[in-house]
């Protein structure tokens, strides 16, 4: 999915040619941290509240900052994880759009990327998830997917946790089911340390039982 069907149209932004006074007073009304500089309808970078601190009630222009405008924008026709990932980066809640000419179209919100990749990625549809602790070099995701096949279910999504220094993972898979249980008894059985399980309470008591089971008949 691109981010052209995420854009916000209507947004604020600052002109080079306003005060320090006068960006400190839309920065407040529009509550955000950072905006785009805008100067006839071309992009010119963002400019961050924390950079005119100190300056609030400064008839100088902004533009004195001008070397300080921050270049971080996407293009409408890049990928949503290209927006995340340049917005977790650099710790920013919103985005410029900008075409090929440097126009810029508008903004997206990280709340709405994020609404968005939750829907789209399966993040918040229905399924279980199972953490999954191993050396990196133990890490076979189409084995995982072959153990869940056999058990009638599929992965829906997953990620890994690297450990700096270490040389262990934390693999998390979502599943298309509730009820994972038997899917866990399967894992532990081809030696997979399962470190966690997150599915609906009325088969996480069972879990927890059949669990303690299974480590007892491990440990025997």
């Amino acid at each position: 999915m691109i981010v052209d069907t995420l854009i916000e149209k209507e947004f604020f932004s600052l002109s080079s040619t306003l005060t320090f006074k006068e960006a400190y007073k839309i920065f407040k009304k529009s509550k955000l941290n950072e905006l785009p500089i805008v100067d006839d309808s071309i992009f010119k970078g963002i400019l961050f509240v924390d950079q005119i601190k100190g300056n609030e009630k400064s008839d100088d222009p902004i533009s004195l900052l001008q070397d300080q405008f921050r270049s971080i924008f996407v293009e409408e026709d890049e990928r949503m994880i290209v927006a995340l990932k340049k917005m977790t980066n650099e710790g920013i809640s919103s985005i410029p759009v900008i075409d090929d000419e440097g126009n810029m179209l508008g903004l997206v919100l990280s709340s709405h990327l994020w609404s968005e990749f939750a829907e789209k990625s399966g993040l918040m549809g229905t399924g279980a998830w199972i953490v999954v602790s191993m050396k990196k070099n133990d890490y076979h995701l189409s084995e995982i997917a072959q153990i869940a096949e056999s058990s009638g279910m599929i992965i829906v999504m997953h990620f890994v946790h690297f450990f700096q220094g270490v040389d262990l993972i934390d693999v998390h898979l979502k599943f298309d089911h509730e009820n994972v249980i038997g899917l866990v008894q399967s894992l532990q059985r081809y030696k997979y340390n399962v470190t966690d399980v997150i599915q609906p309470k009325k088969y996480s008591d069972n879990w927890e039982d059949k669990f303690d089971e299974l480590m007892r008949f491990f440990s025997t």
